[in-house]
């Protein structure tokens, strides 16, 4: 409940374009993370 109000508060402060800037930046960084985090268990469950 307290991230949802959060968000209204930022939503309503930051101006459209920038918060879809920030948005988009920080969800290739998490997309990365989830890229490294699925080649790292991959190559330690395979088995040669």
């Amino acid at each position: 409940m307290a991230l949802g109000a959060v968000g209204v508060f930022v939503g309503l402060l930051v101006p459209f374009d920038r918060l879809v800037n920030i948005i988009y930046v920080i969800n290739g960084y998490v997309g990365i993370l989830l890229l490294v985090f699925m080649v790292v268990k991959t190559l330690r469950t395979k088995t040669f």
